[in-house]
């Protein structure tokens, strides 16, 4: 038999225009996106292959915070204070205009070969233990622990002609007890 090399070339392009606003203590940032990627060829040989998408949304989020009077270096740990930040966020995001369906005719190697028509919200819980520590003479603050969850609710999908769904929960944590140590 005889195998048969094939190069494929790929160039993305991506922009978003953004307005921060804040709203009652809510950070609101609307934003539109255009995003343009060349191919050198799909996945049937056909060359020079261009995909344009057009998206819009907006970032809804805030911030609260409770400050506890705690002071310990049991292990080391050096905690003068402890501030609990939690941080809600929605987050809605549309594509629209897909030139051409990544999935029909397109050699898939990431998320943006598979970006399709969508209507998408992402609710994000985000929590921030935080202490204060004498860094370099002066006192600065420290992030002890991160806990963030995200869930992805997508209202629309018109590639697969689905409706609603919940698609993706997202865990991530990370644990700094010192500075030289991180655990995620």
């Amino acid at each position: 038999g005889s195998a048969i090399l094939i190069l494929l070339g790929v160039l993305d392009d991506f922009h978003e225009l953004s307005y921060p606003i804040d709203i009652f203590n809510w950070d609101v940032v609307p934003f539109g996106n255009f995003r343009e990627t060349g191919y050198s060829k799909n996945k049937f040989g056909e060359p020079n292959v261009w995909r344009n998408v057009i998206g819009n949304g907006v970032d809804v989020s805030t911030r609260f915070y409770k400050v506890y009077d705690f002071k310990t270096d049991f292990l080391g740990l050096d905690i003068n204070k402890i501030r609990h930040v939690f941080e809600p966020s929605m987050r809605y995001n549309a594509n629209r205009e897909v030139s051409v369906i990544g999935i029909e005719r397109l050699q898939l190697f990431d998320a943006i070969d598979t970006i399709v028509p969508q209507d998408e919200f992402i609710f994000g819980f985000d929590n921030h233990i935080q202490t204060k520590r004498v860094i370099n003479g002066a006192w600065q603050r420290v992030d002890f622990l991160n806990f963030n969850t995200q869930l992805v609710y997508n209202y629309r999908d018109y590639f697969h002609n689905e409706n609603s769904n919940w698609t993706t929960w997202r865990e991530e944590i990370q644990f700094r007890p010192y500075g030289w140590l991180t655990n995620q």
